[in-house]
């Protein structure tokens, strides 16, 4: 799984990771499958020197049009 990875990455490299996911921007559940979702975003929390950074990357979003 593409967070399991992603956490390793970040321990390893001497962040202390609160959390990492990656989730539908709508609704905030977990993706499993990336191409169910229109809309996908990753999220991040962790800890860098003392300090806590928060952050989201829009890694999808496919608008539709009517």
């Amino acid at each position: 799984m593409i967070a399991e990875y992603a956490k390793k990455r970040l321990s390893k490299a001497g962040f202390e990771v609160e959390y990492f996911a990656i989730v539908d921007g709508n609704s905030l559940k977990i993706v499993h499958d990336f191409n169910k979702h229109s809309y996908v975003v990753a999220c991040v929390a962790l800890w860098a020197e003392g300090v806590r950074l928060i952050d989201n990357m829009i890694l999808k979003n496919v608008k539709k049009f009517d």
